[in-house]
């Protein structure tokens, strides 16, 4: 069946802009405020210290915090949460630290609740947000909710792209009452806050969301980011094994266990000179080791001691990782054997920075075939420390988000991944829906288009029927995601154009009238003219129109 009549069965409508301006018109919507939460990103570990740390963003229009709330992964019984107003001028970068004016500070509301505000924000100027969860009111433990991946999120502000960055200060703010100095740190973990919002001052604020993602997508990568001690505590596997297929990894838990040192070489010693945080070229078969627990297969790669998603995904060379901060120099030994093809690099008790906390494993590898396993020995810290644990080929690579590999291997029995990234088709506004003094268009782009595809389909409705599209062809894992009363295209992109810009709505002259009115839309990729395996749809995107 062709492509256009399948999804025009999903409509019975055929004129675009009279359809939108006509039901526009009919329902005669009217603007409201429409609150809304800042985006954060995934979870990824809980960090506990007497250290409070959250995000910073600049306002890009006025707006009132109607609520915060910390999310509350570790199960504490109270929250602290205190925002700062650094006017026109960035906190300052780590290690300088920099007081602000503190606008809000709560340390005595429950754990898990929303706690409500009217704090207002100025456009333009620079806010941070600081939260935590604690056992008690008034204690210095902060448990700090920490996103993955770490570095610089784009969220967004009532619509608007905004980005948030790492945020901290030196103490726990529920015991000191907070406006302490604070600092930005670049490519560290968000400590996460949700902060919701709403415009301030007359008119409606036009707002552009995501939805959803595309479909058909695969990655070269795959990790899990914890910390040493619930890995330690909750990891069952002796190892995983991570077989190269030639188009990618195939990960699976591992039959074998730890080797003892000198299994391949009895006259192996420990690496002399071994520093903290060092790069340290071993054996002849072209690889290097990290202090901090990892195997490259060539030279370049970081040894920074926290590990973050951002750096790990990123890398000079492929990398096996059981990254985490460690100082083999200040107690344990890390051992380089070498047979034939085959290496075995041993993290023997090697403590964990800091603290007397021992960790071992081992990597064993076979530069011929591309295979590695990882061995676990004992893996544990009572402090915490952030821990990488999985592989990326040489970057840079897609990041697939964190996932507990334990829990994906006893579910599904393996893990695959592909010889390079697959981005899905993706959709994204240009700017946002704003109605003014003329008629203007508000346009969408739409990425990774792959070269296989010869038509570009965009895809209007009035609401979100969140549909399996592989009822009509699709592969699995493809959503409807804007009912599909106007179709816009095809447009003919053979031979794969990897971008297409396209008209949404065309835009009356400002009339508060269509105020709030809310649009969606998707964009499809098509085969000849056929709905089949290899269409793609991308996310939605959800516009409400504003005339600010």
């Amino acid at each position: 069946m062709p492509a256009t009549r399948v999804f025009a069965q999903l409509s019975h409508v055929s004129q675009y802009t009279m359809r939108i301006a006509f039901t526009l018109a009919v329902l005669g919507l009217t603007g409201a405020s429409i609150a809304q939460q800042m985006p954060l990103p995934a979870f990824g570990n809980t960090f506990t210290a007497a250290l409070t740390r959250g995000f910073w963003f600049q306002a890009p229009a006025n707006a009132t915090i109607t609520s915060l709330a910390v999310p509350n992964e570790a199960l504490q019984s109270f929250q602290v949460v205190e925002v700062i107003d650094f006017g026109t001028t960035a906190p300052t970068a780590w290690p300088t630290l920099t007081a602000g004016t503190q606008l809000f500070y709560d340390n005595a509301s429950a754990a898990g609740s929303t706690i409500s505000t009217a704090i207002p924000l100025v456009s333009g100027n620079f806010y941070g947000i600081l939260g935590a969860c604690t056992s008690a009111v008034g204690d210095t433990a902060s448990y700090n909710s920490y996103g993955t991946p770490a570095g610089v999120f784009m969220s967004d502000f009532l619509g608007i792209p905004t980005q948030i960055e790492r945020f901290l200060t030196q103490s726990g703010i529920a015991a000191n009452g907070g406006n302490q100095p604070c600092a930005t740190e670049t490519g560290g973990q968000i400590g996460r806050v949700e902060v919701t919002l709403i415009p301030s001052g007359g008119g409606t604020l036009a707002i552009s969301d995501t939805i959803g993602s595309g479909c058909i997508n695969s990655y070269a990568s795959a990790y899990e980011l914890t910390d040493s001690n619930t890995f330690g505590l909750n990891n069952t596997m002796v190892g995983i094994d991570f077989i190269n297929t030639g188009a990618g990894y195939v990960i699976t838990p591992s039959a074998a266990a730890i080797n003892p040192i000198g299994g391949l070489d009895p006259a192996a010693v420990a690496i002399p000179g071994i520093t903290d945080d060092g790069i340290f070229p071993v054996g002849t078969l072209g690889l290097e080791i990290g202090s901090n627990g990892w195997l490259a297969t060539g030279a370049g790669n970081s040894n920074l001691w926290t590990p973050t998603a951002a750096i790990a995904l990123n890398q000079a060379a492929a990398q096996f990782s059981c990254w985490s901060d460690l100082e083999p120099n200040a107690g344990g030994q890390v051992v380089y054997e070498e047979l034939g093809t085959v290496a075995r690099v041993t993290y023997d008790a090697v403590l964990s920075w800091g603290t007397t906390d021992t960790q071992t494993f081992q990597f064993e590898i076979d530069t011929a075939t591309g295979n590695c396993s990882l061995y676990f020995g004992s893996i544990t810290s009572a402090t915490l420390h952030p821990m990488f644990i999985g592989y990326s080929p040489a970057g840079p690579n897609a990041d697939p988000g964190s996932i507990s590999i334990e829990t994906e291997l006893a579910t599904n029995g393996a893990i695959v991944t592909a010889g390079a990234d697959v981005a899905p088709l993706a959709l994204a506004s240009i700017g946002r829906p704003v109605q003014g003094p003329a008629a203007v268009n508000w346009e969408a782009t739409t990425t990774n288009i792959e070269p296989t595809a010869l038509f570009h389909i965009g895809i209007v409705g009035l609401n979100n029927p969140a549909l399996p599209l592989s009822i009509i062809g699709f592969p699995a894992g493809c959503t409807l995601y804007a009912a599909a009363d106007v179709l816009v295209g095809p447009a003919v992109v053979a031979g794969g154009s990897g971008s297409e810009t396209w008209t949404i709505i065309g835009l009356p002259v400002a009339n508060p009238i269509f105020n709030g009115f809310e649009l969606y839309a998707q964009a499809a990729t098509l085969d000849l003219s056929l709905v089949s395996p290899s269409a793609r749809a991308s996310n939605g995107v959800k516009g409400t129109i504003g005339d600010i």
